[in-house]
């Protein structure tokens, strides 16, 4: 499956538990309700995929480009995101806790009612450019009034 080319693809409810998908480009895909548990994504292209309830726990999407993904309700504790693109994506009610955001663009991520609890090397800077509301569980360390005052310029 390495540096396939899926993408428009319906594949709800598949599972690619472990896959290999370095690479491969699953733009538009929609992947509701996946298993793709320990799954290398590494450099995938997962542009305005549908990923709605998807299961990506403990997966490695380092560098993988997320814009405009959907991820509602996704299950993504202790993945490695690491330099990935989730511009614009929507991560309302997903769960992040634990997971690697070192280097991760948010500008304009939904994160409303995401669990960011425990989540590794995220700034109230990069929490700045993002959609948070009061169901956002922070990680410990930062609050509401700090990306207030970010968001304001004051820090």
């Amino acid at each position: 499956l390495r540096w396939g080319d899926f993408e428009g693809a319906e594949m709800p409810w598949s599972s690619f538990q472990e896959a290999d998908l370095t690479g491969t480009n699953l733009s538009h895909t929609n992947l509701s309700a996946s298993n793709l548990r320990d799954a290398n994504l590494l450099d995938a292209v997962l542009q305005k995929a549908n990923l709605k309830n998807a299961r990506l726990q403990g997966a490695n999407l380092t560098h993988v480009d997320l814009q405009r993904a959907d991820l509602t309700s996704a299950s993504l504790q202790d993945a490695n995101l690491t330099g990935a693109d989730l511009q614009k994506a929507k991560l309302s009610s997903a769960n992040l806790s634990g997971a690697n955001l070192s280097g991760v663009d948010l500008h304009g991520v939904d994160l409303r009612g995401a669990d960011l609890r425990g989540v590794k090397s995220i700034t109230v800077k990069q929490l700045a450019t993002a959609v948070v509301d009061m169901r956002t569980r922070l990680p410990e360390g930062i609050t509401f009034k700090q990306i207030q005052k970010q968001k304001a310029g004051e820090m």
